[in-house]
C-alpha cells in the first residue's frame, strides 16, 4: 500500500496492473494523469477500501500474536535499479512478506488470490529481495465496516487466511520489466504511453 510518498513519478506494487491496461482507455489516462502529477488521485475512498487501509497492521499483529512471529513493518523499499519504483510491505518476517487484504466474511472462504494482487506481491518480492508472500485475507462482517469498530477493532484469528505466493522471476524478467522501462521512458520523456509501446527502443 502507498502511504508516505507522493504517488507522482512513482510506481507502487500496487500500480501494476495499470502497466497491462489498454492505453486508450479513460481508467488509463487518467492514472497516469496522476503519476505526472496532473491530478490527484481518482480513487474514491468507500468503506470498503477505508477498512482495508485500517484494518492492515491490527491484522498483522493479530498474526504476531497468534504465532508468535517477529513480522516487522519494513520501511519503504526504492529498487536500487530504478528509484521511481518503490514499494511498501504490510509486514515483513524471515524472508517472508506479508500483504493483508480484507473481503467480505460471506466471500472470504472462497475468495483466491486475483491477479491484481499476485502482480503486486510479485513486484513487491522483486525489489524487497523476498521470494514468498503470505497473502493473508481477513473475513471482514457487515457490521465491522463502521469506522466505531475499525478505530479499535477485535480482530478474530480464525478469520484470517494465509495463501503462500512464490516469486515468479520468469514473469518480472519477460512481462514487468520491459514495461516498466517504457512507462519510465514516457514519465521521463512526458510522452504519453502508447500500447505496444515495448518496441520503443532505437536500434
Amino acid at each position: 500500500m502507498i502511504t508516505d510518498f507522493d504517488r507522482a513519478f512513482t510506481f507502487g506494487a500496487s500500480d501494476t496492473h495499470y502497466f497491462f491496461m489498454n492505453r486508450k482507455t479513460k481508467t488509463f489516462k487518467e492514472w497516469w494523469d496522476v503519476k505526472m502529477g496532473f491530478s490527484e488521485s481518482n480513487v474514491i475512498e468507500n468503506k470498503y477500501i477505508i477498512a482495508g487501509t485500517m484494518l492492515e497492521e491490527p491484522v498483522v499483529a493479530c498474526i504476531n500474536f497468534n504465532l508468535n512471529l517477529g513480522i516487522i513493518t519494513p520501511p519503504t523499499y526504492i529498487w536500487s535499479e530504478n528509484p521511481k519504483l518503490k514499494v511498501n510491505l504490510d509486514g515483513l518476517y524471515l524472508g517472508i512478506n506479508h500483504e493483508v487484504k480484507t473481503v467480505g466474511f460471506d466471500k472470504w472462504l472462497l475468495a483466491k488470490p486475483d491477479i491484481k494482487h499476485w502482480q503486486q506481491v510479485q513486484v513487491q518480492m522483486l525489489v524487497s529481495k523476498t521470494t514468498r508472500t503470505s497473502l493473508d485475507y481477513y473475513g471482514v462482517m457487515d457490521y465491522e465496516y463502521e469506522i466505531s469498530y475499525l478505530v479499535d477493532p477485535d480482530i478474530d484469528f480464525a478469520r484470517i487466511r494465509m495463501d503462500e505466493i512464490e516469486y515468479d522471476e520468469e514473469w518480472i524478467e519477460i512481462k514487468y520489466l520491459s514495461e516498466l522501462e517504457y512507462l519510465t521512458f514516457c514519465m521521463d520523456t512526458g510522452n504519453f504511453p502508447e500500447n505496444g509501446g515495448i518496441v520503443w527502443k532505437e536500434t
